[in-house]
């Protein structure tokens, strides 16, 4: 199974600096009807102090005219330490358009980004993300050293 040509990658959000800050990514990602998205946030170090986690919202039109509002219980907890992931699957979402909060309160914590995986889409080949700079299928084939 070629997981890369039956998916869409996008990346959300670039790495932000150490912070206590909210960060919303500029858009939404849209999420075709019968689709579903998967949503890694990736953490640097996070203070042992720091209330930091991950939250999905939903509109029908990225925030245009319908303000993008929460989906209940999408609120997750950030790893303290330093790093790792927090991961969100929201299949077939309430709005077709779906948006990744990251909330850092109290002390500082770093975010790598946010990466957003969109699948089940019944467009067969999903079209590529100007976000995603190179692809590649590795076939079967020889080790690395082998002759």
């Amino acid at each position: 199974m070629n997981l890369s040509a039956r998916t869409s990658q996008i990346l959300m959000q670039a790495a932000v600096a150490a912070g206590t800050t909210t960060v919303t990514p500029a858009h939404g990602v849209y999420v075709p009807p019968g689709s579903a998205v998967l949503f890694v946030a990736i953490f640097g170090t996070v203070s042992a102090t720091s209330v930091s986690g991950l939250q999905l919202q939903a509109s029908n039109d990225d925030g245009v005219a319908d303000s993008y509002s929460a989906i209940g219980g999408s609120n997750t907890a950030a790893p303290v330490g330093a790093g790792g992931l927090v991961v969100i699957d929201c299949p077939r979402p309430c709005k077709p358009w779906v948006l990744p909060v990251v909330t850092r309160t109290v002390a500082n914590a770093v975010l790598s980004g946010i990466l957003a995986i969109v699948y089940e889409q019944t467009q067969n080949p999903p079209a590529a993300d100007a976000s995603v700079i190179g692809a590649k299928l590795l076939a079967a084939g020889a080790p690395l050293g082998s002759a």
